[in-house]
């Protein structure tokens, strides 16, 4: 069982929640080849490309702009799967949330969420994605987001105003529309997306917990989440390092190896029977942090090349030009056309 994409179950989620809205979700299967049968495969996964693309398909067909915004809104424990049933037998909100980031690679893998503490009194929920080949997607983001916030709140059986929220994206709508669902006007095209909240939700208790069905569904959990991580453990573990420690240079295959216990053949060993090499984990790390880095215009293009290690620009050109067929510029000049007809009108 692999361990990459997304559980087919958060793509039912959807569905569901469409029809639930009076929608015809067989003529949406039709019109976006989505094949039916699919989604009656509980082990089933799908790639984040092609999860963006129905979720942007599904915002068309609705005519929501906020449909992974108002699909999380609406999240039931069961769409989580195994890690939903989980959280509800936690004792604190700070256990469950630690489930969720332990077990969450059962339902979309590519991340963690990170609990972060934070002056005055904040703690920071933070999803932090360290897996390049993960495209960062305004829809899947919100949904996630969303339904972490409903989660918290249906655990505790209380109202939860946070005091504050920070989006890596532009607004698409007014920001009022975030504000009377979560309590707070979110911070946009920000560093980081996260959630922030007192410290004391963090300690609030789960209710109607129940320690022996914890401890059940803990079992499953962990005996699924072993058998999922076979095939790509080391993979996971570098992508995760190398993310870690993209700061003055990136790290050498030695310098990994030795962080990860292991040396340099084996690694190079152990990466090959995985279908991958240190060399193009590192090369998918650089393009999908300059594509982060040009999405947002606090850094110049030359800023961002001495970011990613590069000797010259000109070389971060090239470098470029070969990932997307695109200058850094022009990227950033059709993010920037893209950015205004999404956003233009709200």
């Amino acid at each position: 069982m692999s361990m990459q994409g997304v559980s087919i179950t958060l793509l039912a989620a959807s569905i569901r929640g469409m029809a639930a809205r009076g929608f015809d979700t067989q003529l949406f299967c039709r019109e976006t080849g989505l094949d039916p049968e699919l989604l009656q495969r509980g082990d089933a996964r799908i790639s984040y490309e092609e999860m963006d693309r129905l979720m942007e398909e599904a915002s068309r067909f609705t005519g929501d702009r906020l449909f992974g915004f108002n699909q999380g809104a609406t999240m039931e424990f069961s769409d989580l799967g195994i890690p939903g049933y989980v959280m509800q037998h936690c004792g604190t909100v700070r256990e469950a949330v630690e489930s969720l980031n332990r077990y969450h690679q059962m339902i979309c893998s590519g991340y963690d969420l990170e609990v972060i503490p934070l002056s005055a009194g904040m703690t920071a929920l933070r999803f932090r994605i360290w897996d390049p080949s993960v495209k960062v997607s305004r829809h899947c983001t919100e949904d996630m987001v969303a339904s972490l916030y409903r989660a918290v709140s249906r655990l505790v059986g209380r109202s939860l105003v946070p005091f504050g929220l920070s989006l890596q994206h532009a607004p698409v709508v007014d920001p009022e529309v975030y504000r009377k669902v979560l309590g707070v006007m979110p911070e946009f095209s920000a560093e980081a997306c996260e959630l922030r909240v007192a410290d004391e939700v963090m300690d609030w208790p789960v209710l109607a917990r129940d320690e022996r069905l914890l401890q059940e569904f803990k079992a499953v959990a962990d005996r699924v989440y072993a058998s999922m991580q076979e095939g790509r453990q080391t993979t996971l573990q570098l992508s995760r390092y190398l993310l870690d420690h993209a700061g003055a240079a990136l790290p050498s295959l030695a310098e990994a190896a030795r962080a990860l216990g292991m040396s340099t053949r084996n690694l190079q060993a152990r990466l090959k029977l995985e279908g991958t090499t240190f060399n193009r984990l590192a090369a998918e790390l650089r393009r999908e942090l300059a594509l982060r880095y040009l999405s947002r215009e606090e850094h110049s293009v030359a800023e961002v090349a001495y970011l990613l290690h590069f000797s010259e620009p000109s070389a971060f050109h090239s470098a470029f030009k070969k990932w997307t067929g695109q200058t850094p510029g022009q990227y950033r000049q059709s993010r920037g056309r893209e950015a205004g007809r999404t956003a233009g009108g709200y």
